[in-house]
C-alpha cells in the first residue's frame, strides 16, 4: 500500500508538470515558436498518464479491499477506509542479513525432494539388482523317533541354492534401466540446485535494490 500510494504521488506530481508543459508550449504555437503537432503530443502524454491513474486508483481501492478483509472489515465498507502512511520508517542496511547462498540451499524444500529423488532412484536400482542375485535358503529340523525300543533324536540341515540364469539377459536390462535413472535423478538433482542458487542471488538483489531505491526517495 505505501509504494502504491508513493505512486500516487509521483503522477500527481507529473500531472502538474504536463499541465505547465501545454501551456508553455501552447504559448509557443501561439507565438509562433512550435507547430501544432507539439500541443497534440502533450495532450496525448496527459491522456495516457490520466489513463495510468484510472488504473492505479483502481489497484489502490482493490489492494485496500484485501487489506480491510484480512482485518476483519466488510469490503463494501472501504469508501471511508484510510490507510495513514506510516511516517519516520527505519529500514536496516540488508547486508547485515546476508548469508552465502549455498549455505541456506539445503533449508529449501525444493532441495530436500530432489535430494530424496536421488536416495529413492538409488534405492530401487538396489532393489532390482538383489532380484536377479543368487538366492540361498537354508532350513533345518530335528525329530524323535522309537524303533526297536530304542529312543533316538535325529536332525538334518537342508540348503540350497538359486541361481537365476534363465533371468540373466532380462535382468541385464533391467539393472541398466534403474541405473539410468539414477544417473537422470542425479542431474536432474545438480540442475536443480543451480536454479536454487541461482532464485536465491535473484531474491537477494532484489531486496539491495529495492534497499538503494529507498535511500534516493
Amino acid at each position: 500500500m505505501y509504494s502504491l500510494y508513493e505512486k500516487r504521488k509521483t503522477v500527481a506530481l507529473m500531472q502538474q508538470v504536463l499541465d505547465s508543459l501545454y501551456k508553455d508550449v501552447h504559448q509557443a504555437v501561439n507565438a509562433g515558436v512550435l507547430g501544432q503537432n507539439e500541443v497534440l503530443k502533450v495532450k496525448l502524454q496527459q491522456h495516457t498518464l490520466s489513463t495510468k491513474n484510472v488504473e492505479l486508483e483502481n489497484g489502490i481501492y482493490l489492494a485496500t479491499m484485501a487489506l480491510a478483509r484480512q482485518m476483519g472489515f466488510p469490503v463494501d465498507s472501504v469508501d471511508h477506509f484510510v490507510i495513514a502512511p506510516a511516517q519516520d520508517i527505519l529500514v536496516d542496511d540488508p547486508i547485515q542479513y546476508f548469508l552465502e547462498p549455498a549455505a541456506v540451499l539445503s533449508l529449501r524444500t525444493e532441495y530436500k525432494l530432489l535430494e530424496m529423488g536421488v536416495r529413492a532412484a538409488s534405492l530401487e536400482k538396489k532393489i532390482e539388482t538383489a532380484s536377479y542375485m543368487p538366492q540361498v535358503g537354508v532350513g533345518a529340523f530335528y525329530y524323535y523317533e522309537n524303533l526297536l525300543d530304542k529312543n533316538n533324536w535325529n536332525g538334518a540341515v537342508m540348503a540350497a541354492v538359486r541361481i537365476p540364469i534363465s533371468d540373466w539377459g532380462r535382468g541385464s536390462y533391467a539393472i541398466r534401466q534403474k541405473k539410468l535413472e539414477e544417473s537422470k535423478a542425479q542431474i536432474l538433482r545438480e540442475d536443480g540446485h543451480q536454479q536454487l542458487l541461482m532464485q536465491i542471488r535473484q531474491a537477494w538483489g532484489s531486496f539491495v535494490e529495492a534497499y538503494q531505491k529507498y535511500l534516493l526517495e
